[in-house]
């Protein structure tokens, strides 16, 4: 154990169609590749980072349409998702790396594995899970509220202040006894805007897009 992951620096990394923002922690020459889920951004990591030893570096994207990406237009999609955290990699001149992809970022990095198996020399794989059936009559977008629920209404609510926000958070029942720094920080990167029109920095177009492909099977 190690260093805390406050050194974190944000760097641009050209993309498709812009740039991505990129988190980084650390300066060890053994690299890990983190990809958030898919409502989240780079900065969920930082626990992994402060669990990191001084020989490694955590790179960490805020995915396409995520946190400081998320004015990056589509197409989204893992595959898309997979090209940035390539480009990426071939920018910093990394690889191979291990790939630490949680909930959809290990969709992302088993893309990425697939496509650029010279990047990759290892994938970790958190809280991932198949594809759901789309039941007959009901629409891949129905679908995408009845799995995400909340996480997706969210994305349309406004906040009048940084408090409201926070406030909104710690009444979450997995969040109530677990509050933390390191959440609460995550959360305010999460925040864009001016008060009182407060709005998380996901779009929700993509995720729907993203869900749309990996969290069910539209067939």
């Amino acid at each position: 154990m190690s260093r805390a992951a406050d050194a974190l620096e944000f760097v641009d990394a050209p993309v498709a169609g812009g740039a991505l923002r990129v988190g980084r922690w650390g300066a060890g020459r053994r690299v890990v590749l983190g990809v958030h889920g898919v409502t989240a951004s780079s900065v969920s990591l930082v626990p992994v980072a402060r669990q990191l030893g001084d020989e490694f570096t955590l790179i960490a994207p805020d995915l396409r349409g995520r946190g400081g990406s998320n004015e990056l237009p589509g197409p989204f999609g893992m595959a898309a998702h997979a090209a940035d955290c390539a480009a990426v990699l071939d920018r910093l001149g990394t690889g191979p790396v291990t790939v630490v992809g949680e909930s959809m970022g290990g969709f992302v990095g088993v893309v990425l594995a697939a496509r650029r198996p010279d990047l990759v020399e290892r994938l970790v794989l958190v809280d991932g899970g198949l594809p759901l059936p789309v039941p007959e009559g009901i629409d891949v977008d129905t679908m995408i509220d009845a799995v995400l629920g909340p996480a997706v209404a969210r994305l349309r609510q406004t906040f009048e202040s940084v408090d409201a926000y926070l406030d909104f958070w710690r009444v979450h029942p997995a969040l109530q006894e677990d509050w933390s720094a390191d959440i609460e920080a995550y959360l305010r990167y999460d925040l864009t805007g001016e008060a009182p029109e407060l709005r998380s920095r996901v779009s929700e177009a993509a995720v729907r897009a993203d869900g749309a492909e990996n969290l069910v099977d539209p067939g």
